[in-house]
């Protein structure tokens, strides 16, 4: 299980909603759920848009590989203790926060998370994720995956070839390669990335850029022997939420 916060959310949260919504994955495939765990995405997207701030929302992804099989009990509990951190000692209802389930085929799931950057009860800025906020939800991150036996870049079964670039992943390629498409993913949800150009830069904050075809990316982290492939909609070298491309 890996929890990944986007750089920025200052574009439009509406959009950002809309995706997470929508009932198809990366690669055009139909999910196998979509499912609001907690809040109002709309909502959440209506508080944030409305705001006259520079960055009006925060988005993050929570990840687990295919072979993590979290239960229902287990991602309410991770999103508990996500939440708690989130808020700072802040009462829930102070905050427009929602999180939605997508389940995808290769047997992953991601859980995204909406939060509008204000403390509804005083008006004024709030950041869920203050800068260094890996150091207070990586513990959450590694206490449940150490619970649980999911997936973990910290394994000392796995420390000889796991990455040791900017990010740590996991040696095991389906589990590195659904961690780096969930980062992509919640980018686009973010409004961060919008077009091939920015694909390839986020792909590029994961390791080298080995190849680039019309269908997909391949990227090689530090520390892998093969690069990894990536492919699907948001892969193709036309891609462009501007021009109304499908998020796929």
């Amino acid at each position: 299980m890996h929890i990944k916060f986007t750089k920025h959310g200052g574009g439009s949260c509406k959009k950002a909603a809309a995706y997470l919504l929508q009932d198809k994955d990366h690669s055009g495939e139909v999910r196998s759920a979509v499912e609001v765990l907690r809040g109002d995405p709309v909502q959440t997207a209506s508080v944030a848009d409305s705001l006259d701030f520079d960055l009006k929302y925060r988005s993050a992804v929570i990840s687990w590989a295919p072979t993590d099989q979290p239960t229902p009990e287990q991602i309410k509990n991770v999103l508990d203790d996500f939440e708690k951190m989130s808020l700072g000692g802040l009462d829930p209802a102070r905050v427009s926060m929602s999180a939605v389930r997508h389940d995808e085929a290769g047997g992953g799931v991601h859980v995204h998370v909406l939060v509008a950057r204000v403390d509804l009860a005083t008006g004024k800025s709030f950041n869920p994720s203050p800068p260094g906020w890996q150091k207070s939800f990586d513990p959450i991150r590694d206490y449940h995956n150490a619970r649980n036996n999911w997936a973990r870049p910290d394994d000392p079964a796995l420390a000889r070839a796991v990455s040791a670039g900017r990010h740590d992943l996991p040696a095991d390629v389906k589990k590195a390669k659904a961690i780096i498409d969930a980062d992509i993913q919640s980018g686009i949800a973010a409004g961060v990335i919008e077009n091939r150009e920015d694909v390839l830069a986020a792909a590029a904050d994961w390791g080298e850029i080995t190849r680039q075809g019309e269908h997909y990316i391949s990227v090689k982290p530090e520390g892998f022997e093969k690069a990894i492939r990536l492919k699907g909609g948001i892969y193709e070298s036309e891609f462009s939420v501007s021009d109304g491309t499908e998020i796929t």
